[in-house]
């Protein structure tokens, strides 16, 4: 499936989550009182303003964090639809699940909890998928006007030539990999529309290593240069060592040399 664009885990769009989500969820529950949810807020003479404050300032503290948490972990998801929309499916979820538990104690414990919880989700939860459609729509759209101002600089371009210095290969240095060299190949791994490609290329590691690291990749063995963007961590194997795991499954592993190993860590 295809990867999403970086605008849906970018700040600004976070930032639009868990603001607008919740004004619309308090505007929402005021205007049109969905499944008369005003009387689960006052029920047993609770106060209905306070509680629906209280489920509202709730709503922002969840949305931000998970949105954070997104933000911090967008390097290690491989974000397509399925996997987004299973995330914002989740936010919803634990949404209710913290509303319910401030209900639950704000009601005190008249109402069994899962029904506290049946209530929250079906009221006051996911009436907020009508605006994380909306973001998404928003945010698409803002993608397709502008992904041609997106297209690389002409100066983050690699250039590959090979043994004739022949150009055989034009690709942007944020999807570049790695490149692994054998004999007297090299194997460059790049990711084209979000899917891993190989490119072989009939050069040498000395006669790209000028290139490479004017263009950020970083040597991390005698036979690997590795793009550290790209980087998910660094651990060590059964045999002790250094190994680089890449953001992209399905990829080998990058070793990672002693003598390089303190270049490598500068970047993580």
């Amino acid at each position: 499936m295809k990867v999403i664009s970086k605008d849906f885990y970018r700040m600004p769009s976070n930032v639009m989550h868990f603001v607008i989500a919740p004004i619309f969820l308090f505007v929402y529950v005021l205007v049109v009182d969905p499944y008369h949810v005003s009387e689960f807020l006052s029920y047993g003479g609770s106060s209905y303003t306070l509680n629906l404050t209280f489920v509202t300032i709730i709503t922002i503290a969840v949305l931000s964090i998970t949105r954070m948490l997104l933000f911090i972990l967008r390097r290690l998801l491989r974000m397509t639809w399925a996997v987004y929309f299973m995330w914002c499916l989740g936010e919803l979820v634990f949404v209710a699940l913290f509303q319910s538990l401030y209900m639950a104690l704000a009601l005190g414990g008249d109402l069994p909890f899962f029904n506290v919880l049946t209530e929250c989700f079906r009221s006051l939860s996911l009436p907020m998928g009508y605006p994380y459609l909306v973001l998404a729509l928003f945010i698409h759209i803002h993608y397709l006007k502008h992904r041609d101002e997106e297209l690389p600089d002409e100066r983050s371009l690699i250039r590959f030539y090979d043994e004739y210095k022949k150009l055989r290969l034009i690709i942007a240095q944020e999807a570049v990999l790695y490149i692994k060299s054998e004999q007297n190949y090299v194997y460059i791994h790049y990711l084209d529309n979000g899917h891993p490609k190989t490119y072989n290329l009939r050069s040498s590691m000395r006669a790209l290593e000028d290139t490479l690291s004017r263009h950020g990749m970083v040597r991390c063995h005698r036979s690997f240069f590795v793009n550290p963007d790209h980087i998910r961590l660094v651990r060590k194997d059964s045999s002790g060592y250094a190994i680089a795991e890449l953001d992209t499954p399905g990829l080998e592993n990058v070793l990672i040399s002693k003598t390089y190993y303190s270049a490598v860590s500068k970047f993580l």
